[in-house]
């Protein structure tokens, strides 16, 4: 039986620092069967010739331009082109660990009745000093709906990196999309609709590293406004 096709959704927003270090992650994939989707999101640097020149050397792999400005456009974009059975997301200053897609789409195999998989992210600042985002009250294995998406829902501080994630894609008929008119939190709130209406398996081990730096989403939005605004907007 072949491996089902996973989708990687990749947004991107003037990304030419990171993206040698994006194809490499991507290059290091050991799951046989993926695609993989960059959408720009109106870079004025070199990321369009970068990624299209990277999307030339590929097999299924896909460049596709996004009028609408913010990453929930770019990642809705992704969605509509995707063609994989199940859903990754990475964003161009981060990186996926090697076997996060084995790992995380075997727990799934594993657990038919839930709708996504989840493992674990290490924050990474100034490449010295990285702690695990702390994942509250889920435990390894299997936690019921609509448990996490309440925990997420109300904890904002517990929420999991959209990049740490697997997700069926046939469960988004009762999700939609992500929300175009946040200003920040798209992915939070994305994943609280999926967690309150679909189990979640959580895997025990590290698939994902969120490098914050000075010119991340989070660090200019710590800059303009306060956390505490931001959550308020938020809800």
């Amino acid at each position: 039986m072949p491996d089902p096709l996973i989708s990687i959704i990749i947004p991107v927003l003037n990304g030419e620092p990171f993206l040698e270090r994006c194809f490499v992650t991507l290059d290091a994939q050991t799951y046989p069967n993926l695609e993989i989707i960059f959408v720009d999101n109106g870079s004025t640097d070199s990321s369009v010739k970068m990624i299209k020149n990277y999307c030339s050397k590929k097999l299924k792999s896909r460049f596709i331009l996004c009028k609408q400005k913010g990453p929930a456009a770019a990642r809705n974009i992704g969605l509509q082109f995707a063609d994989g059975d199940f859903l990754s997301f990475l964003d161009v200053d981060d990186e996926i660990h090697p076997n996060k897609h084995t790992i995380l789409i075997n727990e799934l195999m594993k657990y038919p009745n839930a709708g996504m998989a989840l493992g674990l992210t290490e924050r990474l600042y100034s490449k010295t000093k990285s702690h695990p985002i702390n994942l509250g009250t889920l435990i390894p294995g299997l936690n019921r709906y609509p448990e996490p998406g309440f925990l997420w829902l109300t904890q904002i501080q517990h929420q999991p990196h959209i990049g740490s994630f697997l997700i069926k894609k046939n469960i988004l008929s009762n999700v939609c999309s992500f929300p175009e008119n946040l200003l920040y939190g798209e992915d939070g709130a994305f994943m609280i609709k999926i967690g309150l209406i679909e189990n979640l398996v959580l895997v025990d081990q590290v698939v994902y590293t969120y490098h914050r730096h000075d010119t991340s989403l989070i660090s200019k939005a710590n800059q303009t406004i306060s956390p505490r605004e931001r959550y308020f907007q938020f809800y």
